[in-house]
């Protein structure tokens, strides 16, 4: 289950591009390089997906009582997809 670590620290790192795309629609980013503002936005999308995924086995191996994740970062990535939730859901993202 090392897997699930490494998974939820690329989910995490996601996370933050989320952030960052969320962010990005209230400012002006022409002065940034365009490719980078379209990875940060994909990698953004990618992370509701892969933040579902991941907080399912997150929340299997806390019922199993296995501590392969630590509980910062599982509680960070699950806080960050309430609020992707709540983002699709009320601002139809």
């Amino acid at each position: 289950m090392r897997w699930l670590l490494l998974i939820s620290r690329i989910g995490f790192l996601c996370n933050i591009c989320y952030a960052f795309s969320v962010i990005a629609r209230y400012i002006n980013l022409k002065s940034l390089n365009q490719d980078v503002v379209a990875t940060i936005v994909v990698l953004g999308v990618v992370s509701i997906l892969l933040n579902i995924i991941v907080n399912i086995f997150w929340l299997y191996t806390l019922i199993r009582q296995q501590k392969v994740v630590p509980l910062f970062l599982g509680f960070l990535n699950f806080t960050f997809l309430i609020l992707q939730l709540l983002n699709i859901l009320l601002f139809q993202l």
